[in-house]
């Protein structure tokens, strides 16, 4: 597994200069909720709280991808992610699948500002904000890997989702790859996203596709609650980039603004499902 420390630095480094001289107290109490990524200044704070850990996770995806793959099998993969933000999993591909060419698609309904903070992409990407109901069969059915980066949830909330199973499901592909990620706590199964999965599952199943990975389980790279910089020494969030200091006025001292960066495991699940027919 690669992780690439200077995409980390530079991430962090644009993005903490382009919030750090804002208010951000009235963000204390923002989740990372659909209606909440379009603004930009939210999109700076989930970008440090969030984004490391989660190209991380989507690193271990990617890896796990590239040794299912033989080299040479594919001459280019066309990959779309659903929910991708600010795409740290077009990263996480882009340092790990290094024996395969691949096309990526990323869709999101919300408007991204903060993208233009991120760094050059070198393989062909395309970033959407098209709805994930009105992509049409004929599209979805041009790509080999899904990829839900902590996204499964938001889209089951907003979409049909047994619609969307059904136009993957009548892809005329004999192989395709889904790299799901979720948000569990303290690495316990994320039964009710998992659950939502699970349409997919369904009509995969009924197309007459098999699978031998487990779609009912989460996985976690290392230990429960390991650093993750204990999990691959090259992952080091870099110093230097709080959001708020004590020596500050600008956050009181119980703004949730201050709460540190994902720096372990326990709240990051993954699910890697290869099927055939």
């Amino acid at each position: 597994m690669i992780i690439n420390g200077n995409f980390i630095q530079e991430v962090v480094s644009r993005i903490h200069a382009n919030i750090s001289n804002q208010s951000l107290c009235s963000y204390a109490n923002w989740t990372p909720l659909n209606g909440n990524y379009s603004d930009s200044t939210y999109q700076g704070i989930y970008a440090l709280r969030y984004l490391p850990a989660y190209y991380f996770e989507y690193a271990v995806l990617a890896n796990i991808l590239s040794c299912r793959i033989r080299q040479g099998e594919y001459d280019s993969l066309n990959i779309a992610s659903f929910g991708c933000g600010l795409y740290p999993d077009y990263f996480a591909l882009e340092h790990n699948l290094t024996h395969t060419h691949f096309t990526y698609v990323g869709y999101d309904s919300s408007d991204w500002q903060t993208r233009k903070l991120m760094p050059d992409a070198r393989l062909p990407l395309i970033l959407s904000n098209q709805p994930i109901d009105d992509i049409n069969e004929a599209t979805l059915g041009l790509f080999d890997v899904f990829i839900f980066p902590k996204s499964i949830g938001d889209i089951g909330s907003t979409s049909n989702l047994d619609v969307f199973a059904e136009k993957i499901g009548n892809t005329k592909k004999n192989r395709l790859f889904f790299l799901n990620s979720f948000i569990i706590k303290d690495n316990i199964n994320n039964e009710n996203e998992v659950a939502l999965f699970s349409k997919l599952h369904g009509k995969l199943l009924s197309k007459g596709f098999m699978t031998n990975d487990n779609h009912e389980q989460t996985k976690h790279k290392g230990a429960a609650g390991s650093a993750l910089w204990l999990i691959n020494n090259n992952y080091q969030y870099p110093s230097g980039f709080a959001l708020c200091t004590l020596n500050e006025t600008q956050c009181s001292t119980n703004c949730a603004v201050r709460y540190s960066p994902i720096l372990t495991n326990k709240n990051m699940g993954f699910q890697f499902l290869e099927y055939k027919r």
